[in-house]
């Protein structure tokens, strides 16, 4: 189901997997949960539509896609890291959203990132064009982005240099094209990335960003058969060849 945010209807009111081009060909596991508790029965379910998207439903199921979150604001992240216990590792432009709130960033941090397994961080390099670039666009001034980047790696820094916690940062400079988390070794956030711009002077993803899908490990499936496995090799993939780009949590913070 996609999960419902502060100030929007609450999840029985939304929309889950839309069939067809209007609201009236979709349907909810949630409501269908709620009309079988009021009524004590079933929907029925010789009804097309409904067996239609059960079907859909079933099959994201059987390939890993828990749910979805239609632009993920502040509060979902602080969920997520609130929900981690272990594994952490993370692709994305910067990490400015996952620091927000640097006490439950230390906490995760504390539970998740071990000897063993460190927390990893691939992250855009604060020095690179594109990074200023669009900013500039935005009429934010040149730094404004570069900015952001190095406040939220001064935070890892903090957590790496001042209380010892396992961490490893790297970095990358092409624009990405999709954003990662990996928690608990069996839950992904998997997003996208686009340059958009709304008004001029405005930041339009400071407190949100594009829809994610949570993929999860299935338990029945070896992982070179499953979404969740293919999509954690590519991230391995791509951290093994960041190896010339490993941060000293010196770089971008004098």
């Amino acid at each position: 189901m996609i999960r419902s945010h502060v100030g929007k209807p609450p999840v029985s009111q939304k929309i889950h997997f839309q069939i067809g081009d209007t609201p009236k060909h979709t349907i909810s596991f949630y409501r269908s949960i709620c009309y079988t508790i009021i009524l004590g029965k079933l929907p029925d379910t010789t009804d097309c539509k409904y067996r239609s998207s059960n079907i859909i439903l079933l099959k994201l199921a059987s390939a890993g896609i828990d749910d979805a979150i239609e632009e993920p604001t502040i509060e979902d992240y602080k969920q997520l890291l609130c929900n981690a216990v272990s594994n952490f590792s993370m692709l994305g432009v910067g990490a400015d959203k996952i620091t927000r709130d640097f006490d439950i960033f230390k906490e995760t941090m504390n539970r998740c990132a071990s000897n063993d397994k460190p927390a990893r961080f691939l992250l855009v390099a604060p020095d690179v064009d594109w990074v200023n670039h669009g900013a500039i666009r935005r009429g934010l001034g040149d730094n404004h982005f570069s900015k952001i980047l190095i406040n939220s790696l001064r935070k890892i820094a903090e957590l790496k240099c001042q209380n010892g916690m396992p961490i490893e940062v790297r970095f990358y400079r092409s624009t990405p094209l999709f954003r990662m988390i990996f928690v608990n070794d069996e839950e992904c956030w998997f997003g996208y990335y686009s340059e958009s711009v709304v008004n001029s002077g405005e930041n339009e993803f400071v407190n949100k960003s594009h829809t994610n899908i949570i993929i999860r490990r299935p338990k029945n499936k070896p992982p070179d058969r499953e979404l969740y496995g293919a999509i954690e090799a590519y991230y391995n993939t791509l951290w093994e060849k960041s190896t010339d780009e490993i941060w000293d949590f010196k770089k971008y913070l004098s």
